[in-house]
């Protein structure tokens, strides 16, 4: 009887557990081959199939071999925590803290996010994720730029303007990163966790009934709540404006928040376009071709943001909430009616 109560399942085969514990260790590599919203995402879905699979020392150590070897392969070449390490001491404890950060990150990604999935929706899991990764990476900088004698933000940009020298890009965007790099570090940790939890909650609905699926884009819809970070990024901004001179850390609070606020409410917006290019039957081409031309807008004009901000608002897709049922176009509950938006 306890048997058939227990949902999770039996653990698998030796070989499995290798295959899984391997591509664990390869998603690691790719945090540094490529780019931690991938390795971390590759390194989620086999660490969450290793911790449902009841094989919690093979994770663990997974993600600790994980994070030695990338330590290894970066120190080949150059370490990088959010920014290169270039331009700045490179001191004796760099490679055990790139180490724990790595180690730490895959444990957040595919150890904690199993059992935050059995407790949160989706979409609340990635945005705890995201703290989690943005408060690891900035403890980890911290612990670097006290080694090597310098502040935070000297360390940070530091190694930013080594960066841009590097690629040759103008200084200008060496002066923009001083101010934004806060929220740039949190946006990039927010798609790192978002996909990490799709992978994760992907792999984990198949082996546990307990994990939702992350939802279709067309049917993301956030907290009507993260409002209050538009109104709260905009009042800061209006404070700073009238302060200043002698309190500018206000105005660059609020701009570091707007950005990210800004991030928060382009998957909304995303979501509602992809809402109509489903309803419109759109091949996937096009809604390819659809979604890069929508990334293209926001590059120059925040419109699919802030098409994001009113549908969190005004709920333009009548979407349930609350336990809410949508009204169909005649008012009748529940009406699937493809030509109504």
């Amino acid at each position: 009887m306890a048997r058939a109560a227990d949902n999770t399942p039996a653990a698998p085969d030796g070989g499995r557990t290798l295959l899984l514990a391997l591509a664990a260790v390869g998603g690691a590599l790719l945090v540094v081959l490529v780019h931690p919203m991938v390795g971390l995402s590759v390194s989620a879905s086999a660490l969450v199939v290793l911790v449902l699979r009841r094989r919690f020392g093979v994770a663990a150590g997974a993600a600790l071999v994980g994070g030695i070897v990338a330590t290894a392969l970066a120190s080949l070449s150059t370490y990088i925590v959010f920014v290169p390490l270039m331009g700045v001491p490179v001191t004796a404890r760099v490679p055990y803290v790139h180490a724990a950060w790595i180690a730490g990150s895959l444990a957040i990604a595919g150890l904690l996010s199993p059992w935050l999935l059995r407790r949160l929706s989706a979409l609340q899991t990635a945005a705890l994720v995201a703290f989690l990764l943005s408060v690891t990476e900035v403890g980890v900088l911290m612990l670097l730029a006290s080694g090597a004698g310098m502040g935070l933000s000297e360390y940070v940009l530091t190694g930013a303007r080594e960066m841009v020298g590097l690629v040759g890009m103008a200084e200008e965007y060496g002066d923009i990163f001083a101010t934004s790099w806060p929220a740039m570090l949190v946006v990039l940790n927010m798609f790192a966790a978002l996909f990490t939890v799709v992978a994760a909650s992907t792999a984990g609905s198949r082996l546990d009934p307990r994990i939702e699926p992350f939802p279709a884009l067309a049917d993301v819809d956030l907290d009507p709540r993260l409002v209050l970070l538009a109104i709260g990024s905009i009042a800061l901004l209006a404070v700073g404006r009238l302060t200043a001179t002698s309190v500018p850390v206000i105005e660059v609070l609020g701009m570091n928040l707007l950005v990210v606020t800004r991030m928060v409410f382009l998957l909304q917006g995303v979501a509602v376009f992809a809402g109509l290019y489903r309803r419109a039957n759109l091949s996937w081409p096009m809604r390819a071709m659809g979604y890069a031309l929508l990334g293209a807008t926001e590059m120059f004009v925040p419109a699919i943001s802030l098409t994001g901000l009113a549908d969190v608002w005004l709920n333009l897709r009548r979407l349930p909430r609350d336990g809410a049922t949508p009204e169909g176009p005649t008012g009748t509950p529940g009406s699937d009616d493809p030509t109504q938006y």
